[in-house]
């Protein structure tokens, strides 16, 4: 406040002729009302303003200088400022410090713009006076990205190949395909180039960068279906500066993730149409299951001596739950299926499809002419451990395994009826205490009357050695010691009146 007292002129006149007057000065101090009425603002932030920080900088690095003033002062508590950040609660406190006296704002950690690009921070700025007068800035401060994550692509270290298929003399420079690589850099650090790196000796297929950062698969030569009829290439991804390092020819390495393997199919005229060994399978996949597990295979052939190689498409999954009547259309999404293998692994969980069976078709051609095709129809119940019945076997996991095929085709043969045994896993046997029996091995399973399930009550009176010697001569065989339940049924704890 102004600390100089006001100055007022004050004169006193009379009416009289001529008129007398005389003339005095009036001092005037202003008080403090209270004792601290400085009130801080700051200089910088300026509001909006914007702070960069590089990502991954070292603890200490310097972000921002905050400045402010106070019109009190600076030589007593009411001039005096202190800077801070509230204690809101949020992160920015681990993250970063702001000296008390001098305003400067440092990192406490190195930061990832990739788990986070900017951060607001809420500036204090308050006198030690009293009562105390403060005032508050909000500053941006942005991460800046560094060229810290080299270029991948999105795949599992076990995926299958890529498929792609053509023509035979296509024309020259046409596209086949096309691959995508990330980068979780931005901006010039997320450019991504691509070679080819092995498997394209002859030069018939080129590959490069196009304006959304995709590898584009073109044809260079003529491609000549009698000379092959499969192309696998390897595929690398990198950053343009570094090419020189990363185009060495070398055979395929599923373990790098900055490699992909491409399989071309070159397609060729034929007069049979692929079939299908067996067009009505039955399946289970249980509600826990991991990604990629295997539920089962489709194999179709094709009576052409030089016919080109089958590939296999989800062509429709339908979703039944009869217990309710809902049926669901989910297109060709739901399970992946191998184009070159025939190979069916799931691709999510599928716990909300619990008490439900999905109607599977899959299509094999091996020509771009629609009706020559052929379909294979799966029934998959989703199945979960109270659905099912085990084996335990008294040897281990590995030896269960070498016998499953030929165990469950004499198993199969035990029985009058024509039933079918599901599989589903060779696991260590768990004890009633949880903990494993590596010398025993328990074999969840399923039994099928045609298509139906056969019921649990059912299961376990069908396997009763002691009503079918066959079956009983089977387990002796095998070293099967008993068939329970899959999944135990625990009996809820009873409470007491004190609990």
């Amino acid at each position: 406040g102004r600390k100089e007292p006001y100055v007022i002129s004050v004169r006193a006149l009379d009416n009289g002729d001529p008129q007398q007057f005389m003339d005095t000065e009036l001092y005037i101090t202003v008080g403090d009302v209270s004792r601290n009425d400085g009130v801080p603002k700051f200089l910088k932030p300026e509001p909006g303003q914007i702070a960069e920080v590089p990502e991954e900088a070292s603890v200490g690095t310097a972000v921002f200088q905050a400045d402010a003033m106070d019109p009190d002062d600076p030589n007593t508590a009411n001039g005096k400022l202190v800077y801070s950040f509230p204690d809101d609660g949020t992160i920015v406190q681990k993250l970063f410090q702001i000296d008390p006296n001098s305003g400067l704002i440092t990192t406490k950690v190195p930061l990832d713009r990739e788990e986070r690009e900017e951060y607001t921070l809420i500036l204090e700025a308050r006198d030690l006076g009293n009562p105390v007068q403060q005032t508050s800035r909000l500053l941006t401060v942005v991460v800046k990205d560094v060229d810290d994550h080299p270029p991948q692509f999105e795949r599992q270290r076990n995926s299958v190949p890529l498929m792609m298929e053509v023509e035979e003399e296509m024309p020259i420079n046409m596209k086949i395909g096309e691959v995508i690589a990330i980068d979780k850099d931005i901006g010039r650090n997320a450019v991504i180039d691509y070679a080819i790196i092995y498997g394209n000796d002859d030069g018939v297929f080129g590959i490069s960068r196009d304006d959304q950062n995709r590898g584009i698969i073109t044809l260079d030569k003529r491609l000549d279906r009698e000379m092959s009829g499969l192309h696998t290439l390897t595929i690398k991804c990198f950053e343009p500066t570094d090419r020189i390092n990363k185009i060495s020819k070398m055979p395929y390495n599923k373990l790098k993730l900055d490699e992909i393997q491409v399989k071309v199919h070159v397609r060729d005229k034929d007069d049979n149409n692929p079939t299908f060994v067996e067009r009505n399978l039955t399946r289970g996949v249980r509600v826990n299951a991991a990604i990629y597990t295997e539920i089962g295979k489709v194999h179709a052939d094709d009576a052409d001596a030089e016919a080109d190689v089958i590939n296999y498409h989800l062509e429709n999954v339908t979703f039944h739950r009869p217990k309710t009547g809902m049926k669901r259309d989910l297109g060709e999404s739901g399970f992946l299926v191998d184009p070159s293998t025939g190979v069916i692994q799931t691709n999510q969980s599928y716990g909300k499809y619990a008490d439900g069976f999905f109607d599977v078709v899959v299509k094999a051609t091996n020509s771009p002419d629609p009706t020559k095709a052929d379909f294979a129809f799966l029934k998959i119940f989703v199945l979960q451990d109270t659905d099912l019945m085990k084996f335990v076997f008294d040897k281990n996991p590995v030896n269960v395994a070498k016998e499953m095929k030929e165990f469950k085709k004499d198993i199969e043969g035990a029985f009058a009826q024509p039933l079918t045994l599901n599989v589903y896993d060779n696991e260590f046997y768990s004890k009633v205490d949880g903990s494993l029996d590596f010398g025993r091995t328990s074999s969840c399973f399923q039994v099928l009357n045609q298509e139906d399930v056969v019921d649990l009550d059912n299961v376990q009176n069908l396997f009763n050695s002691k009503k079918n010697q066959k079956l009983e001569d089977l387990f002796v065989k095998y070293s099967v010691d008993s068939v329970e339940r899959c999944a135990r049924v625990r009996t809820p704890p009873k409470i007491n009146w004190i609990q």
